[in-house]
């Protein structure tokens, strides 16, 4: 991914523009991966100061309100001067309840730490927007937020010639935003149109355009006329495009990149084919037409034969085309993945059955929830009893990850793995159905006292990425992964837990403990850890070796508090502890 930086104006009485230009290649984002971020220049605050802490009451509560609101939009402000914090967050217009909360959520964590103790930070996602700053920029809807853009690219150029693709681009964006702008209450509308190309090929080009739904539709229409007016110069003839700022966005693909119907079926334009094309050219003598009246006459039997050839040839590729479109849809359909979980003889239920089971998942059957979706207990018609996790948003587009751990689930029959009954898929939700198990969560199997669930479920907060934790490695900064609220001990016990687990990851497999050194490990109080190499998935520029210790120092945790010495060799005993069978 590259990034250049770009000056412009996007209005005449606006103050030089800067505009964010991140040429992407042709695969889509992940839904969770932030587009970019705005960090803003109007001061910073302190750790633990008021204005983190009104910025936290708003992620409390802010993405809750966003999801609830009917137009997937809300603003609230919390604080007085000069802690004061204002907040907006958005949704896209087709995203589900589930997916729009989850957005803001991750969007409130990100932004603090892309526009680390910043007071103003925007951050930009596929299915969300979200920006907090302590200045008013909400009071007024063209005050603020346009003269900064978010421009993305798809650096693939399209078959056709450049100038007609543009035409065509223009009248679907042009329509798209007046849709958005006076028929929506959400003010978001969605397009299609199709157009013929010189060489044939029949095209569909997808748009959306957005405004936040306080914007009056006058100042909706002129927001989005601006922004299509500054892409122009940068996607002539390009596949896709987006152009986003905080008050309106737009983006056009040749896929169909939303999740609903298409608000507007545009007609095809009467671009394509030039006019000179339609006609046979007139015999020349000495550099003078031929224009006999017999010549007119054939000459008009001419274009009218050639007009009928084109629209008969127009509409039979038309057809083609459509057939073989669809033909695509229908083999990806047949290849999702919940088609092949289903191959595994999954039961497929739909939403009402399992809406009744659980008393339409009511908060008093709710039975956990993780990184993935929200775990229901249930009761269908015939007395069995069953766990539903209700997938989020983002879980959701991660099937592809999931489908071999599922059919696994399916396939198997084991005493120690919840069997998976079936699943069901309504438009943007997906359930997984399971057997219930009454012996409770597997923490609390694992960890009996109080305490050790706790650290389990504060170590299961942590980010473990290569990246989450061999950077605070590196810094000396590893407690500030763990919650505030652990004590001493049980910080000891987290970090000795990172550690190991660091330890588990070095890219020499001789390097890694095996599991009943691993258990001697976590059960062996002041046992010294030798120091790990940088992790085999660490993406970083330094190389594996260049951050080995070669055993010149060792760490120790105990009860009592974490201990770095340095200078001191390692024994290379290894010690060993008997089982019986």
């Amino acid at each position: 991914m590259a990034l250049v930086v770009h000056h412009h104006h996007l209005r005449p009485y606006l103050a030089t523009a800067t505009a964010l230009f991140l040429a992407l290649t042709i695969a889509p984002l992940a839904a969770g991966d932030p587009l970019g971020q705005l960090c803003g220049t109007s001061g910073n605050y302190t750790r633990n100061s008021t204005y983190q802490a009104n910025i936290q009451r708003l992620a409390a509560t802010l993405p809750r309100n966003t999801s609830a609101s009917p137009t997937l939009f809300a603003t609230d402000t919390v604080g007085a001067v000069p802690d004061i914090v204002y907040a907006l967050a958005l949704c896209r217009g087709d995203a589900n309840a589930y997916a729009c909360g989850d957005c803001v959520a991750t969007a409130f964590q990100d932004a603090q730490q892309l526009c680390a103790y910043n007071k103003d930070a925007t951050v930009f996602y596929d299915p969300c927007l979200l920006r907090y700053s302590n200045q008013n920029f909400l009071a007024d809807t063209n005050s603020d937020g346009r003269e900064t853009a978010l421009i993305l690219m798809n650096t693939q150029n399209v078959t056709a010639p450049f100038k007609v693709f543009d035409a065509v681009v223009a009248v679907l964006l042009n329509a798209t935003a007046t849709y958005a702008a006076a028929n929506s209450s959400k003010r978001f509308g969605t397009g299609v149109e199709a157009f013929q190309s010189f060489d044939s090929n029949n095209l569909r080009i997808y748009g959306v355009a957005q405004c936040t739904p306080d914007m009056s539709p006058a100042d909706c229409r002129s927001c989005l006329s601006g922004i299509i007016q500054t892409g122009t110069k940068y996607f002539s003839g390009k596949q896709g495009g987006r152009v986003l700022v905080l008050r309106c966005n737009y983006r056009y693909e040749q896929y169909s990149f939303f999740t609903t119907t298409p608000l507007l079926q545009l007609p095809e334009p009467t671009v394509g084919v030039p006019a000179h094309a339609l006609a046979p050219a007139p015999a020349v003598v000495n550099g003078t037409p031929l224009t006999t009246g017999r010549g007119r006459k054939m000459n008009a039997a001419g274009i009218s034969a050639g007009i009928t050839c084109v629209v008969v040839l127009m509409l039979i590729l038309s057809v083609f085309f459509f057939i073989r479109f669809r033909l695509r849809i229908n083999v990806k359909k047949n290849d999702h993945p919940l088609k092949k979980i289903g191959r595994a003889q999954c039961t497929i239920f739909d939403l009402l059955t399992l809406e009744e089971a659980t008393e339409h998942f009511s908060e008093k059957n709710k039975l956990g929830e993780g990184g993935f979706g929200i775990v229901y207990k249930g009761i269908l018609s015939d007395g069995q009893e069953i766990a539903v996790k209700k997938l989020l948003g983002r879980a959701g587009s991660g099937l592809d990850q999931l489908q071999n751990e599922v059919q696994v689930l399916a396939e198997l029959q084991h005493k120690n793995l919840v069997g998976l009954q079936g699943f069901c898929s309504h438009h943007n939700d997906t359930l997984l159905v399971y057997e219930y198990i009454k012996n409770g969560s597997l923490d609390s199997i694992l960890f009996g006292t109080s305490l050790f669930i706790d650290l389990f479920r504060c170590i299961s907060r942590i980010p473990l990425s290569g990246v989450m934790v061999w950077d605070h490695w590196k810094k000396g900064s590893m407690s500030q992964m763990l919650h505030r609220s652990l004590n001493e001990f049980a910080r000891s016990q987290a970090l000795r837990c990172i550690h190991i687990g660091l330890l588990c990851v070095q890219p020499e497999p001789d390097d890694r403990p095996d599991i009943s050194a691993v258990v001697f490990m976590l059960t062996r109080d002041s046992i010294e850890l030798q120091p790990p190499a940088q992790p085999a998935f660490f993406f970083g520029r330094e190389s594996p070796s260049a951050s080995r210790s070669d055993g010149q120092s060792s760490y120790v945790y105990d009860r009592s508090r974490f201990m770095l010495e340095q200078g001191v060799s390692v024994n290379g005993v290894t010690l060993s502890e008997l089982y019986p069978r």
